[in-house]
C-alpha cells in the first residue's frame, strides 16, 4: 500500500509477491551480536515495507524465539492476511497488530492506495480469518485522517465484529501529506469505540 499519511512520503508500490528481504543467517548473526539486556524487549517485526512480504518471516520468528525473545510481536498492514499461508506464518507470534483504516472500497482505495491486486474485501477476509485462527494478542491499528473521519463509526463497528484485544487509535503526526485531526475530533471518535466495548487505545494528543 502507499497509504495517504505514510511518514515517508508517497513510493512506488511493490507488487503483492513474498521474497527473501534479510536472509535468515544474517538476521542469525545480527541477533547473535545484541547483547543480553535487549533480549529481554519485545521483539517487533515492522518496518516501511508490509512485513508478510517477507516470506521467511516464520524462520524469522522461530530464530529470534531461539534467541532469547520472549515476547514476539508483527505489525502488518493486513493485505494478505487472506492467504492461508500467511496467516500460519504468523501464528507463532504472540503480538499481532493489524491495519485497518476504512469500511468500504472507495475509502479504502482512496486512504490506503493498494496495489491493484489487493481489494478491501480481501482484507476483510483476511482480518476475519486470522482473528478465528489466532491464539496470540489480536490487536488492530486505525489510523484517522481528513479522508476517513466521517466513517468513525463503521470503522468502528467493524472493529467490534473482530473482537480485538485492543485498537490503536492514532492521527497522523509526521506526514508530509496529511494532518492531523483536532484534539475534539478525536476524542469523540475514541468515545464512539468505548461506547462499542472495545479497549481502545489513543495516542497522546498535545
Amino acid at each position: 500500500m502507499n497509504c495517504i499519511y505514510c511518514k515517508f512520503g508517497s513510493s512506488a508500490i511493490v507488487a503483492p509477491i513474498r521474497a527473501v528481504f534479510v536472509p535468515i543467517e544474517e538476521f542469525e548473526e545480527e541477533l547473535a551480536n545484541l547483547p543480553v539486556k535487549d533480549k529481554a524487549m519485545l521483539m517487533r517485526f515492522s518496518g516501511d515495507g508490509e512485513t508478510t512480504l517477507a516470506v521467511n518471516i516464520k524462520e524469522m520468528i522461530r530464530v529470534a524465539r531461539k534467541a532469547g525473545f520472549e515476547t514476539i510481536a508483527v505489525i502488518t498492514n493486513s493485505t494478505l492476511l487472506h492467504d492461508p499461508r500467511v496467516r500460519e506464518d504468523l501464528r507463532s507470534s504472540d503480538i499481532l497488530i493489524a491495519k485497518l483504516d476504512a469500511c468500504n472500497e472507495e475509502t479504502f482505495l482512496k486512504v490506503n492506495r493498494p496495489h491493484q491486486d489487493i481489494t478491501f474485501e480481501q482484507v476483510i477476509e483476511g482480518l476475519r480469518e486470522m482473528r478465528l485462527e489466532y491464539r496470540g494478542s489480536f490487536r488492530i491499528q486505525v489510523m484517522l485522517v481528513n479522508e476517513n473521519q466521517a466513517e468513525v463509526d463503521c470503522i468502528a463497528e467493524l472493529c467490534s465484529e473482530l473482537r480485538p484485544d485492543a485498537v490503536y487509535l492514532s492521527t497522523p503526526r509526521l506526514s508530509k501529506n496529511s494532518s492531523p485531526l483536532p484534539r475534539k475530533v478525536m476524542m469523540e471518535a475514541y468515545l464512539k469505540f468505548r461506547q462499542k466495548s472495545i479497549n481502545v487505545l489513543m495516542e497522546r494528543l498535545t
